[in-house]
């Protein structure tokens, strides 16, 4: 007997295999993005000879937070994960809300002048928890009373506004960044520490 648990069509566990994988793709990028953030820099984040070693200091707890915000984040997407295989009404509005904050953490600009190729992988990782987004939308409006999927889409969308507006923001700076041309080194023998 397996009356507990709401059966679900082949198409159902596709839909969540889908999302399961777009929200991982979109948590991890989230430490990509951060991360990829000092490859792209080069040595701009050195801390200099006057700062003696505060960047790295700012970068570690730069670090922590990234870390905390992708925990809490995760946390969201895992509990709406398990509440909509079970068939619950509150798994896609907590997987839509997990994804929108995945979303937004996008809203800074890791990419400098002419990283084409960095903008690119940028893009792709930061589209995975809007394309996931945008899936689970039917998956919001079909189930339940039409008076709480109502509140619910008022609610989402009041959250989500800002954050896609912050999330279309950065990557327009991204795109924006990488098709400018990168400025002209000028070779100088510098004094180092």
């Amino acid at each position: 007997m397996d009356a507990a648990r709401p059966r679900q069509g082949l198409q159902n566990r596709t839909l969540w295999i889908l999302v399961v994988g777009l929200t991982a793709v979109g948590l991890a990028g989230v430490l990509v993005d951060f991360l990829g953030l000092f490859v792209a820099a080069g040595h701009g984040f050195g801390g200099g000879c006057a700062l003696a070693g505060m960047g790295f200091l700012l970068i570690l707890l730069g670090l922590v937070l990234v870390l905390i915000f992708v925990g809490l984040v995760g946390s969201i997407a895992s509990l709406g994960l398990a509440l909509f295989w079970r068939g619950s009404l509150w798994g896609p509005a907590l997987l839509i809300a997990g994804n929108l904050l995945s979303m937004a953490f996008y809203a800074w600009s890791p990419v400098y002048a002419g990283q084409v190729v960095w903008a690119g992988a940028v893009v792709v990782l930061a589209s995975a928890p809007a394309v996931a987004v945008v899936l689970l939308l039917p998956a919001l409006v079909s189930r339940g009373r039409i008076r709480v999927r109502l509140l619910e889409v008022v609610l989402l969308g009041l959250i989500g506004v800002p954050l896609v507006w912050l999330w279309v923001g950065g990557l327009t700076a991204d795109v924006t960044a990488a098709s400018t041309l990168p400025p002209q080194l000028e070779h100088s023998a510098s004094a180092t520490c």
